[in-house]
């Protein structure tokens, strides 16, 4: 009987081999086999096949013999496998025994093996090594977690001497911090766990906070400026004068900070002097000048053809020049008498008011006035910490931003350049 020896797996695959009967053939990569495979797994002598009438048996090394059934898959070494059949006729569908049962019965030389057609389970090897794997990472993720806050006190303690020298290089010599703390904070910045000092740098918080003054109220404003501050039913109105225009802008810039909408009646002489020479400028025509402005009283000098030509010049002032309490007429000469301009500047001093009853007051029309810069609202002005416009609801306005349809290009201390549509324009508050 003749049988038909398929190689179906491994570098030979699809070779087949006719074994006569009564005859017995060697397998494996040696030369002197009579079938030469080119597995390399293979021993040089991987087995032997005995044909007889009635089976095929395999002889495999160490004198170890085995059957060979019909249609059933042996495998030889890693990769190659072989069957056997009919040298005529058809094939029935091969059986592939498990891979792990095959080796292991190659290794031990054991009887025939147990074939199925079924996959066999994974072993037990594996799936205590993955188990293993998998508690030893849950090990390391719980001690992490458990070390943190080791690791996190460690850090802080590691770290805090860098902490003390940086507060120490950056807090002010002295350890007073200045009260003004109220700036950050009506600027709507949160400034959480530091204390800043807008003029000596910044503190720890929790440490140096006990220092810290609370931000000045209006009262505080008042005597700091020396202003006279009148409270009637929650309302107030802080009044007085200054030198300077910078001086009046920085106290309505503080009381517009510590209380928005606070009622001001504020003046300096700067603005007051500078005002009342346009008016006289465009009134008289050169021939009445400024000679001092102090307290809200201006002093005049110059020559006036008449007292009606003085009085019109008074009125000017009183409707264009705001917060003027007197008018000093002593220097002015006039044309008919010289005690008239006393007695004509007392005259309009004595009214309280912009007008003079019976006497239409005589109003500098706005377009013949040198500047064309717009009328805008009453505000103050900060340079510290940065250069800011304080408006009467207390909100800022820096430069670069657009206020009013112009664009607010700088601000000084008394004088804030605009630009718009028209031009660029120097306005002071």
């Amino acid at each position: 009987m003749n049988v038909l020896l398929k190689i179906v797996q491994g570098p030979n695959a699809g070779a087949e081999i006719v074994l006569a009967g009564g005859m017995t053939v060697s397998l494996g990569k040696g030369d002197s086999c009579d079938i030469l495979l080119a597995d390399q797994s293979l021993a040089d002598l991987a087995c032997e096949l005995e044909v007889n009438d009635e089976r095929v048996r395999m002889l495999l090394p160490g004198g170890v013999e085995e059957r060979l059934e019909p249609f059933r898959v042996k495998f030889l070494g890693e990769t190659t496998a072989i069957a056997i059949g009919p040298e005529t006729g058809a094939w029935d569908e091969l059986v592939w025994p498990s891979r792990n049962v095959a080796v292991a019965s190659d290794a031990e030389g054991g009887g025939e093996e147990e074939v199925s057609g079924e996959k066999p389970e994974a072993p037990a090897s594996g799936k205590s090594s993955s188990g293993k794997r998998k508690c030893c990472g849950c090990g390391c993720m719980v001690a992490l977690l458990l070390l943190s806050p080791v690791l996190f006190a460690l850090l802080v303690f590691l770290l805090w001497p860098v902490r003390s020298g940086v507060a120490k290089l950056l807090g002010p010599a002295s350890g007073h911090v200045r009260p003004v703390a109220y700036v950050v904070h009506d600027a709507g910045l949160a400034v959480s766990g530091m204390v800043c000092d807008l003029a000596g740098g910044c503190l720890s918080g929790r440490e140096d906070a006990g220092a810290v003054t609370p931000p000045p109220g209006i009262k505080d404003i008042a005597a700091e400026y020396g202003l006279s501050c009148a409270e009637t039913n929650g309302s107030c109105v802080l009044s007085g004068n200054f030198s300077t225009r910078a001086q009046r802008l920085a106290a309505t810039a503080a009381a517009y900070a510590a209380r928005p909408g606070v009622m001001l009646d504020l003046s300096d002489d700067e603005s007051m002097r500078s005002a009342a020479s346009e008016v006289l400028e465009l009134v008289t025509e050169g021939k009445l000048a400024v000679h001092s402005a102090t307290n809200r009283v201006i002093a005049l000098s110059g020559f006036a053809s008449g007292a009606a030509s003085l009085k019109t010049a008074l009125e000017a002032i009183r409707a264009d020049v705001p917060h003027v309490r007197d008018v000093d007429c002593t220097r002015v000469i006039l044309a008919e008498s010289t005690g008239v301009a006393a007695a004509v500047g007392q005259s309009v001093a004595d009214t309280g008011g912009p007008t003079v009853k019976g006497v239409k007051v005589a109003r500098v029309r706005r377009d013949k006035r040198k500047s064309a810069a717009p009328k805008m609202p009453v505000v103050g002005v900060m340079t510290v910490p940065y250069p800011c416009i304080v408006l009467k609801d207390g909100s800022r306005v820096t430069e670069g931003a657009e206020f009013g349809g112009f664009i607010i290009d700088r601000i000084g201390a008394d004088t804030i350049r605009i630009k718009g549509p028209e031009g660029v324009f120097e306005w002071r508050p």
